[in-house]
């Protein structure tokens, strides 16, 4: 009997670990399954975009021109065709826009350039990008570089005032928290009064005055070392900068308990991640992401507080891969981000057929690209060639550093083209520390596990540009909701667009081909009861990072350089006296010329009849289209329907060079000899949320609307459409005269080509001819393959 109890005793026992395994097994895959799930729903439903700016060199004299290519790519860092437009900025040292521009974005890219005025002040400046849809996730998401302008025409810059020596000391434990009694990586940064890391040695002492650890950085002020924290122990940090007083600071908060994250590389590439907990816990769970897309998912068991795991390199993304530790209540409790080097498999060849050239000489570049196997990749590139000296170093801002590092950390990395030129054994190490530094973001866990919807106020510009206007009612003050709205751009090409406002009162104008300056006509229907004031909003972006805040003044030019300066000051005077015609030559850009409603049911060009001196003579006599009434006292003028061959009981949408004209007797009074021609919409019209009994278009000879008075209601602004291109001028030396030529060529920027594609072969060469400077020329080509391959490539020749 007692065997038999033991025997039932052992398989009931048996059972329940079974059966507890098994509950333990699916509860784990559905805590795994849960965290998927949510984060794919979630970023489905939110599109990436990332904007690169490619600037034909760092540093300008004023009365230069700035030249730029703009790259805008998505997941996988293919060219995305979504935006159409993208918005650029020159920033002075108060954070004020001195130059901005519309870029137009086609096939993903777009290009442009600024003309730096003499009247800008020696300094630098920040350069910035970002679209439409960009601004939804703030300027942390925006392209920014800094640039130098230097004006040797007003003098040498004045230094910054020399106050205390300031030092900014912080601390990043691993995984985010300290925890008492717990092994953990620290990482620390220290930087000086200008920003950048410092040289230093570090200490920790005890509250008996004894020294637990010591630390000094490995590069730009940055490192790490391992630091247990010990229960009833109190910790102080001294750092003494090179031939500085000593610093004394704090290490983070130590709590009781909680979570400790350590990750690494193994020799052969693979990451191992360990973990070490002093809160009872036996399920913790790994989730590894990039780009919106879930890479790994595991579960770590622990044993007595520790577990860990190995993930095979191959399951990682090239660049920064986000590693969130999770408890089994879902919770997330340590982050970490791990960089993996890019494997980038194109190979780029870019030769000159010489290395050094004589003045005004012939210059052939042969590029090449190429995926595995050797198999031809197209490309879309962008290539500056220019003369390095003491003001053009090199500043290691490049495609390849800010797609994978800088554009997703938080803070100004320095010189972060450096972290790839890395080739010796600390390279893992230095770009660890900086993921340490760099990275702590706390990942928003909430919103995706909560399923909580984003809310977007700026749409992607898929079309055109948007031209936004704010709708107020004058007595309420209050914005206008639902009310019909237009905006015109006057001109000989008919623009007209419509919008209906929101709840806020903003009208959003999908527009398209609107380039250059110009003015806009914003109104609404002048005979409405209500009236409203009306304000065309500025799309630019007035939000900065903090990094962006931090910007430094340019210090006192140093007497060594101060010579060229004015050189190189007086050689682009000369360049402009004598080439400024062709430096300011303009593209005229590719546009449909024809009127938003298309071809008209009928045209007539008034010089083809008898002019008459007044409209309602021209109507009457040979426009059998119209019909005029007189209706109390007034004419009222409506459109025969071609379906019906009955007049529409409304009157039709009246235009005057694309301007809406809500009072017909004002364009019966209008001067006829002034009109060229007269189009008819005979049909019942749809526009946006609009409908017509159709349209009655008058145009002027020049389309300016000579004479005519607009509604005191209406918003009339000066308003920058997409930016015209300017030609970059590349004079040709192609005969013994041309060659011998008395006039200076002094140019220091020798090519400059935001549109160079290799093609189905992958390759493609460009030609160009030296200049009188003689020097060192360094070529620098960035771009984008059809596969999303980075290309970063840097050359010289040199001119004899």
């Amino acid at each position: 009997m007692y065997q038999r109890y033991i025997v039932l005793r052992s398989l009931f026992l048996i059972l329940t670990v079974v059966l507890v395994s098994g509950t333990q097994g699916y509860t784990q895959s559905n805590i795994l399954n849960d965290l998927s799930r949510s984060f794919g729903q979630y970023n489905t439903s939110v599109l990436k975009e990332k904007v690169f700016l490619h600037t034909d060199r760092d540093s300008y004299i004023a009365g230069n021109t700035l030249w730029f290519k703009l790259y805008n790519t998505g997941t996988n860092n293919q060219l995305l065709t979504v935006s159409k437009v993208a918005y650029v900025e020159i920033l002075n040292d108060s954070l004020k826009p001195v130059l901005q521009a519309k870029v137009e974005i086609k096939e993903g890219s777009g290009n442009g350039s600024f003309y730096l005025p003499v009247s800008l002040a020696s300094g630098n400046y920040i350069i910035r990008a970002y679209t439409n849809w960009i601004k939804n996730f703030g300027s942390k998401s925006f392209f920014e570089k800094n640039i130098t302008i230097i004006n040797p025409l007003k003098g040498n810059p004045i230094a910054a005032s020399e106050g205390p020596s300031v030092y900014n000391v912080q601390f990043f434990p691993e995984g985010g928290n300290l925890v008492n009694g717990i092994s953990g990586r620290i990482a620390f940064k220290v930087s000086g009064p200008d920003g950048f890391g410092v040289n230093f040695r570090g200490a920790i002492i005890d509250q008996h005055n004894d020294t637990i650890s010591r630390f000094k950085p490995l590069k730009f002020g940055i490192g790490s070392f391992e630091f247990t924290p010990k229960s009833g122990s109190s910790y102080k940090v001294v750092v003494i900068p090179a031939n500085e007083k000593p610093v004394y600071t704090s290490l983070p908060e130590i709590f009781p308990e909680g979570f400790a994250i350590n990750i690494s590389t193994l020799n052969d590439g693979n990451v191992k991640i360990a973990v070490n907990t002093n809160i009872h816990s036996s399920d913790l769970y790994i989730v590894g992401h990039t780009s919106g897309q879930i890479l790994v998912t595991e579960h770590i068991l622990l044993q007595e507080g520790k577990g860990e795991l190995i993930i095979k390199k191959e399951k990682l993304a090239d660049g920064i891969n986000s590693f969130t530790l999770f408890n089994d209540l879902k919770k997330p409790v340590c982050e970490r981000l791990y960089f993996k080097y890019p494997e980038n498999d194109v190979k780029l060849s870019a030769t000159f057929n010489s290395a050094t050239y004589a003045r005004r000489e012939k210059v052939r570049l042969e590029i090449a690209a190429s995926g595995n196997g050797n198999k031809p990749l197209k490309s879309d590139l962008s290539l500056s060639i220019y003369r390095l000296n003491n003001t053009s170093q090199l500043r290691h801002s490049d495609i390849q550093s800010y797609i994978y590092l800088t554009s997703e950390l938080k803070g100004t990395i320095e010189q972060p083209g450096s972290y790839f030129e890395e080739k010796g054994s600390q390279r893992q190490e230095l770009v660890d520390n900086l993921m340490l530094t760099h990275g702590w973001r706390k990942f928003d866990w909430q919103s995706i596990l909560l399923q909580q919807q984003s809310s977007f106020k700026y749409l992607p510009e898929y079309e055109g540009h948007i031209v936004r206007a704010l709708v107020k009612n004058k007595l309420t003050n209050k914005p206008a909701e639902n009310i019909l709205a237009y905006l015109s751009i006057p001109g000989k090409s008919i623009q007209l667009y419509v919008s209906k406002t929101d709840s806020n009162g903003i009208a959003s104008f999908n527009t398209k081909n609107f380039y250059g300056s110009n003015e806009v006509v914003v109104q609404t229907d002048p005979l409405s009861k209500d009236t409203y004031a009306i304000e065309v909003l500025s799309p630019f972006s007035n939000e900065h990072t903090p990094q962006t805040a931090s910007l430094n003044n340019l210090k006192t030019i140093p007497d060594s350089i101060a010579k060229q300066l004015l050189s190189e000051s007086l050689n682009m005077q000369v360049n402009n006296i004598f080439n400024g015609d062709k430096l300011r030559q303009i593209s005229p850009p590719k546009v449909d010329s024809a009127a938003f409603f298309g071809k008209p049911n009928k045209r007539y060009l008034l010089d083809d009849y008898t002019r008459f001196t007044t409209v309602e003579e021209v109507l009457r006599e040979y426009i059998p289209e119209i019909w005029l009434v007189k209706n109390e006292g007034k004419l009222n003028l409506s459109v025969i329907d071609q379906q019906t061959n009955n007049s529409f009981t409304s009157e039709p949408l009246m235009i005057l060079d694309g301007v809406p004209v809500f009072h017909s007797e004002k364009l019966i009074r209008y001067d006829p000899l002034k009109i060229r021609s007269l189009d008819i919409i005979n049909r019942r019209y749809y526009l946006g949320p609009a409908v017509f009994d159709g349209i009655v278009n008058f145009s002027t000879y020049n389309g300016d609307m000579k004479g005519f008075q607009l509604d005191d209601k209406a918003a009339v602004v000066d308003y920058e459409g997409l930016l015209a291109q300017r030609q970059f001028y590349l004079p040709q030396y192609m005969n013994e005269e041309q060659k011998n030529s008395p006039i200076p060529d002094f140019r220091d920027l020798l090519y400059w080509s935001p549109s160079i594609r290799t093609d189905e072969s992958g390759k493609t060469s460009v030609e160009f001819y030296t200049s009188d400077q003689k020097g060192e020329y360094i070529g620098v080509l960035q771009g984008v393959t059809e596969k999303g391959n980075i290309i970063n490539e840097k050359v010289k020749i040199a001119i004899k």
